[in-house]
């Protein structure tokens, strides 16, 4: 069984400030340091990156520099994350048969997370990493209370997310046509029916959203090269 991966890479990190995705930590850039995790699994047999216009080239410069086993491919991304990933499964080797994707934004992957989530698409359509909310969930489309949420059957969704490829590509071609907006791609696969079981994450597999998430990746980044 092959995986192709696809690290969307081309948002423009507006409530960051800055291209996030490139910004340094540690001498690498964040992207690099979700490439690196992927780059262990045997499984992988491709990592496909859509950036911005005018990033192209400093990646693979970056990339250039050095020498993998695995394919890299950086490619234009689209204007949304939905777009970019479209655009990334259009360069998907032919001979894979699950698509993994990952947040470029959550530099502190396990290896065991991507594992267990290739592993489950042996008997679901897809499979999910997430975590329980530990505040309590309340619901409100004009700031006033109007129902609190029992938070037991509640997750969070985090990346990766991995996908039978052929059920994925038939997903976003019905997203495309009843033109369904979505934050990731298990809505689509949801959308569609498929069976997609979630996998218990990790507070440590954080997105980098805000300019306080990028202090908390320097501090948890040198406490694991400490270790």
């Amino acid at each position: 069984m092959s995986v192709s991966v696809i690290i969307p890479c081309a948002g423009r990190s507006k409530r960051f400030g800055e291209l996030k995705q490139f910004k340094m930590l540690n001498g690498e850039p964040l992207v690099f340091k979700s490439i690196k995790i992927f780059l262990q699994i045997e499984k992988i047999k491709e990592i496909i990156i859509p950036v911005p216009k005018g990033n192209h080239d400093s990646l693979n410069i970056f990339l250039g520099n050095k020498s993998f086993k695995k394919k890299i491919k950086v490619i234009k991304g689209g204007t949304t994350r939905q777009e970019s990933v479209e655009k990334g499964m259009e360069q998907v080797d032919n001979n894979s048969s699950l698509v993994c994707i990952h947040d470029a934004a959550r530099p502190f992957v396990q290896k065991v997370l991507i594992e267990s989530c290739i592993k489950k698409c042996d008997n679901y359509d897809g499979s999910i990493v997430a975590i329980k909310p530990t505040d309590t969930i309340k619901f409100s489309r004009t700031s006033i209370i109007e129902n609190t949420i029992d938070r037991n059957n509640i997750w969070l969704a985090q990346t990766p997310q991995v996908f039978d490829k052929a059920k994925l590509k038939k997903a976003i071609n019905r997203s495309k046509l009843s033109n369904i907006k979505a934050t990731d791609e298990s809505y689509l696969m949801e959308k569609m029916g498929y069976k997609i079981i979630i996998i218990q994450g990790s507070v440590t597999n954080f997105k980098i959203t805000f300019k306080v998430d990028w202090l908390f990746a320097e501090y948890l980044e040198r406490i694991l090269n400490e270790n």
